[in-house]
């Protein structure tokens, strides 16, 4: 019954990581194709208020943010939904906010390159956050991963 319960942990992890991995290589693909205009000149292209970095990493950097907050935030959402959890349900949804608006910022003189820091701290946390939780759970009592489980020996009689 344990390795049941164990597949279950595994596949609603997987499921919940596919979702957040499928919308953030959503939101790259969009960002990424909504730049495309400004890539398509000769030299390099700094922003009038962003003088300390040029555009492309600037944009590399806030999508990598952005994709490691949105894959690790739908496994602490979904981790938060399944143990009624309301604050560990509602906090991404808060993170993704505060990093959205944190893009505002961009537009003022001089700190993107904070702000693009800020991005890929809080992506970076929401994705640890992730790791952490999932690991407790495999640090469970009971719990027993199917790739490395020992085959039970049951006889089958004919």
């Amino acid at each position: 019954m344990a390795q049941c319960q164990t597949d279950v942990i595994w596949v609603q992890a997987l499921v919940a990581f596919a979702i957040g991995y499928g919308q953030a290589a959503a939101h790259t693909l969009v960002f990424s194709v909504s730049w495309l205009p400004l890539a398509a000149g000769k030299g390099v292209l700094y922003g009038g208020a962003c003088q300390s970095m040029s555009y492309a990493p600037a944009a590399a950097f806030t999508m990598l943010g952005f994709f490691f907050l949105l894959a690790g935030s739908t496994l602490v959402a979904y981790d938060g939904w399944a143990d009624g959890n309301v604050v560990q349900a509602a906090a991404p949804g808060a993170v993704h906010l505060v990093a959205s608006l944190l893009t505002v910022l961009n537009v003022r003189h001089n700190s993107c390159a904070a702000v693009v820091a800020a991005e890929l701290v809080l992506g970076c946390a929401m994705l640890g956050w992730a790791a952490a939780m999932y690991h407790r759970h495999l640090q469970a009592p009971g719990y027993s991963p199917a790739l490395t489980a020992e085959p039970e020996n049951e006889s089958v009689s004919t």
